[in-house]
C-alpha cells in the first residue's frame, strides 16, 4: 500500500474536526444545549453528561472500561505498525529501483517516498517507554555480537555523528552484517557540542542523512540537505554509498517486520495477546508510564530542547527539514490512543485513553493536542504538491529559522516554544496525575530521560 501523505493529513483533519465538534457541542455552545441560565452546579453536570455523551458517540457504545482501552490500543498499534511496515517496504522497492538506476528525478522521488514512509512510523512513537517490543529486548530483540539490543535504536537512533556515516562509506563498511555491530557507538564531535552524538549505522535518520546530505546550519540556509546526485553515480565511493543505503534500507524493512508480527492479533505467540491478556496486571501501568515519558521527556522534551537552545544540531529530522511534521505526527499518534481512533476511523471496541479519563482531563488534553499540532507541512521541496495552505497562527517557516529565532522567526520561535511545547509537556504532567487513580504513581523522575 502507497501511503498519501495529502490524503493521511486530510483524514486526521477529519477526525479531529469531528471531534472538536463533538466536545466543542458539548462545551462551548451552551446556548445550543440549554446550559445558558442555570446556576454553576448544574451547569457542570450537564456539560460533563454531554462530554460523556460525546465520547460514547465516538466509541460506539463500548463500555469506558480499562479492558475495553488496552484492546483498542492493542488494535491501533497493529493496525499502525502493520502500516509502517509497508510504508517501509513500499520505499524498499523505490530503493532497489534507484540504485539499480540513478536519476535526479528517482532521487527525488525517493526523498518523498522517504517523508511518506515516517507518517505511519512517527505515529508508532506514542508505544514508546511502555515495555513494549520497540524498546524492551526482553520482549524481542536483535542480537548482535551475541548481545541482546533493543529494536529502537536500530530504526530511529538519533542524534547521530554524520562524519562516522562517511567514515563507513569511504572504508566499504556497509553490508547488513557489518552495519548492525557498528551502530550506537557514542562520541563526542565539533558537530554535538552539547551532547555526544551517536555513531549511528543504521534506521531512518542515518539513511535521511545519505539520501540528503547535510544540512547547511551555519549560513542559516533555508533548504534542506542538498546532496548530488553524483554521489551514487560518479563521486568517490559512489558505488559504496548506494550498497551502504540498499543495506541500511533492507535492515529498516527487517526489523519493522519484527515490529509487525510482535502487535499481530493472528499469532497467539506474539506480543500483542499478552499485552490484552494482562496476566500480571501491568498493561495499563507500563502504557501510562510510557506515554507520561514520551510526551514530557522525548517529544516535548529532548526532541523539542533544540528550539530553546538555538542550535540546529538538534534539529530532529535536520537534514531533510522534516521536524515539523515529525512533531504533527507524534501528536497524531497519541490522538490516536487518546480517541480510540486510527486513519480517521474508531478501533473497535473504540475506547481511547479519553474515554477513561475525567472530563476535565478530556477538555485540557484535547486543548494541547490541538496546540501540539499547530504545525503547517510546507516544506516537501521535492513535490511542492505535498505543501499545505498555512492557516495564522501555524508554523509555517522553515523549522531552522523558528529554532534561530531569526529575525522572521521570532514570532514563531515564541509559538513553538509558549504553546506547542508547553502543550505536549502538560499532556505528560496530566497523564502522571490521571495515572494516580489507576494505581500507577509516576514520580517526577519518571518524566524524564
Amino acid at each position: 500500500m502507497r501511503l498519501n501523505l495529502n490524503f493521511r493529513i486530510k483524514s486526521m483533519k477529519r477526525l479531529t474536526t469531528t471531534l472538536f465538534l463533538l466536545l466543542g457541542l458539548a462545551v462551548s455552545n451552551c446556548d445550543q444545549l440549554g446550559l445558558n441560565g442555570l446556576n454553576p452546579f448544574e451547569k457542570d453536570k450537564k456539560e460533563n453528561d454531554a462530554i460523556a455523551l460525546a465520547f460514547l458517540a465516538l466509541t460506539g457504545g463500548a463500555s469506558p472500561t480499562k479492558e475495553n482501552f488496552l484492546i483498542t490500543y492493542a488494535n491501533i498499534a497493529e493496525k499502525n505498525y502493520s502500516d509502517a511496515y509497508t510504508a517501509a517496504v513500499s520505499f524498499q522497492t523505490k530503493v532497489n529501483a534507484f540504485v539499480a538506476n540513478p536519476t535526479q528525478t528517482g532521487l527525488n522521488e525517493l526523498r518523498t517516498e522517504w517523508r511518506k514512509a515516517r507518517v505511519s512510523y512517527l505515529q508508532t512513537e506514542i508505544f514508546r517507554f511502555s515495555n513494549g517490543p520497540i524498546d524492551n529486548k526482553e520482549v524481542v530483540f536483535e542480537t548482535i555480537s551475541g548481545e541482546s539490543k533493543e529494536i529502537e535504536p536500530l530504526v530511529n537512533a538519533w542524534p547521530m555523528d554524520e562524519s562516522y556515516n562517511d567514515y563507513l562509506v569511504t572504508n566499504g563498511i556497509v553490508s547488513k552484517a557489518a552495519l548492525l555491530p557498528a551502530n550506537e557507538q557514542e562520541e563526542a564531535t565539533a558537530d554535538e557540542p552539547t551532547e555526544s552524538a551517536k555513531h549511528v549505522s543504521v534506521g531512518w535518520h542515518a539513511i535521511e542523512y545519505t539520501l540528503w546530505g547535510k544540512d547547511n546550519a551555519t549560513s542559516n540556509a533555508v533548504t534542506a540537505g542538498q546532496r548530488p546526485l553524483a554521489d551514487f553515480v560518479s563521486s568517490a565511493n559512489f558505488a559504496n554509498r548506494k550498497t551502504y543505503l540498499k543495506s541500511a534500507t533492507d535492515l529498516l524493512v527487517d526489523h519493522m517486520t519484527i515490529l509487525k508480527k510482535q502487535w499481530s492479533s493472528t499469532d497467539s505467540n506474539s506480543y500483542y495477546y499478552k499485552f490484552i491478556k494482562d496476566a500480571d496486571g501491568k498493561s495499563l501501568d507500563s502504557v501510562l508510564r510510557g506515554i507520561a515519558k514520551f510526551a514530557y521527556g522525548e517529544w516535548g522534551g529532548e526532541r523539542m530542547s533544540g528550539a530553546a537552545s538555538g542550535s540546529q544540531e538538534e534539529e530532529h529530522s535536520c537534514f531533510s527539514d522534516n521536524t515539523k511534521n515529525d512533531f504533527y505526527y507524534d501528536a497524531t499518534g497519541f490522538e490516536n490512543i487518546f480517541t480510540g481512533t486510527y486513519s480517521g476511523s474508531s478501533v473497535s471496541p473504540g475506547i481511547g485513553l479519553g474515554s477513561i479519563l475525567t472530563s476535565e482531563e478530556k477538555t485540557a488534553t484535547l486543548k494541547n493536542i490541538s496546540n501540539a499540532k499547530l504545525f503547517c507541512l510546507n516544506e516537501h521541496d521535492e513535490d511542492t504538491s505535498l505543501n499545505q495552505t498555512c492557516a495564522n497562527g501555524t508554523i509555517s517557516y522553515r523549522f531552522d529559522q523558528v529554532i534561530v529565532a531569526s529575525a522572521v522567526g521570532t514570532t514563531q520561535h515564541t509559538i513553538f516554544t509558549g504553546t506547542i511545547q508547553t502543550s505536549v509537556k502538560a499532556i505528560g504532567k496530566t497523564i502522571q496525575s490521571a495515572a494516580k487513580r489507576f494505581g500507577t504513581t509516576i514520580e517526577d523522575s519518571g518524566l524524564n530521560l
